[in-house]
């Protein structure tokens, strides 16, 4: 799918690819995802492919974004991508996960610059919301001082209905737990990327010019 999509690939980039199926299916991760964007190819139409091969999910791409061997990058002003994920369509809202690798951490001095969908208690992720890092997943959100380590993985997982640590890189200390129960009274929209989605509506200056490298949906069982 990449190649017919015009991306490109070489045999180490093939080896990554590999890896990363492989060693989520050895460690019992594969079988609970629900779409991921592995961002491979450089191209646009190559880094929209979920990777689980559900077309439905695929990544649909507005704006300036810039797409290379490091992954997607937002131009911070009206580009951003509409994963067509929805949060109805995790399969058990309260153990669920969502994750995304921070190749390169936004530089705009914006007071909202943030990734996910509108309202507090919904899926958010952001390197500078007022300067602060905010994370938000059918919780009371995290806003404040950013982690010292600002690049690499992310993993915000829904422990059941009151909880989800937020886990980076390979620490097992959750860097925080967000709070607050979860509702079945969230809206459907999907997820955008690059920008925060406010009822089907990118919400005025939102957007980030961060690289991401991989983004996941996915279970927490």
């Amino acid at each position: 799918d990449v190649v017919a999509s015009g991306g490109t690939t070489d045999a180490t980039i093939e080896a990554a690819v590999d890896t990363l199926f492989t060693s989520l299916k050895s460690n019992g991760l594969y079988s609970k995802m629900l779409a991921m964007y592995p961002y491979v190819g450089s191209t646009a139409a190559s880094h929209s492919i979920n990777a689980l091969l559900n077309k439905t999910y695929d990544i649909t791409w507005f704006g300036g974004m810039t797409h290379g061997i490091s992954g997607s990058t937002g131009d911070g002003i009206n580009g951003y991508g509409n994963t067509n994920f929805g949060m109805d369509d995790f399969t058990n809202k309260e153990l669920s996960s969502f994750g995304v690798y921070l190749t390169q951490p936004q530089t705009n001095s914006s007071n909202s610059r943030l990734h996910g969908t509108f309202g507090g208690s919904r899926i958010a992720f952001g390197t500078n919301f007022g300067g602060n890092t905010y994370f938000g997943f059918y919780s009371t959100p995290y806003n404040s001082t950013p982690p010292t380590e600002q690049t690499g993985m992310y993993s915000i997982v829904r422990t059941g209905t009151t909880e989800a640590p937020v886990y980076i890189n390979e620490n097992t200390t959750p860097f925080t737990t967000l709070t607050g129960s979860y509702s079945s009274a969230q809206p459907t929209d999907p997820v955008y990327i690059f920008a925060y989605n406010a009822n089907n509506t990118v919400l005025g200056n939102s957007y980030t010019n961060d690289t991401l490298g991989f983004w996941y949906f996915g279970e927490s069982i």
